[in-house]
């Protein structure tokens, strides 16, 4: 399998990253100014380096959420009126833990299929992920919810 150019690899990151944060394809090509076919067969061209790319940024949103989570918890410790941060804070911890769970999804569907999967999901698919409404399909795959 090819390996991409190392000028590729800084861009895969980045669209790994704008992917996993919801963000539709065509504006992944013009936040990282290449054309949305360029972008969109990088998954295909080089599965498994996307898909490290990818798990990569599922960890470092994973990361931004708890530590943000565990601010609001630690600021709630000292607040009279918590009640509407402590439930974000719940939330943004199950949103984690669901996230964590679809990137256990991926790491097991082998070298390509998860990244594959990733690159094939829509905007409203990605949402409803990172919003933790998905649901198994009978192959044990991790698809969005209706």
């Amino acid at each position: 399998m090819a390996e991409p150019y190392p000028h590729t690899h800084t861009l895969m990151q980045a669209a790994a990253r704008l992917r996993v944060a919801g963000h539709e394809w065509q504006a992944v090509a013009e936040a990282l100014e290449r054309s949305v076919d360029t972008c969109r067969h990088w998954p295909y061209d080089y599965p498994v380096v996307w898909r490290g790319y990818v798990l990569s940024a599922i960890d470092d949103a994973l990361a931004d959420y708890e530590s943000e989570a565990l601010l609001v918890c630690r600021a709630n410790l000292r607040s009279t009126e918590s009640r509407d941060r402590q439930r974000a804070a719940a939330d943004l911890l199950r949103h984690a833990r669901e996230l964590r769970g679809t990137k256990r999804k991926v790491e097991l569907s082998g070298p390509d299929g998860g990244a594959i999967q990733w690159a094939e999901f829509s905007i409203e698919e990605l949402a409803k992920i990172a919003n933790g409404d998905y649901s198994e399909s009978e192959g044990g795959d991790c698809v969005p919810g209706d």
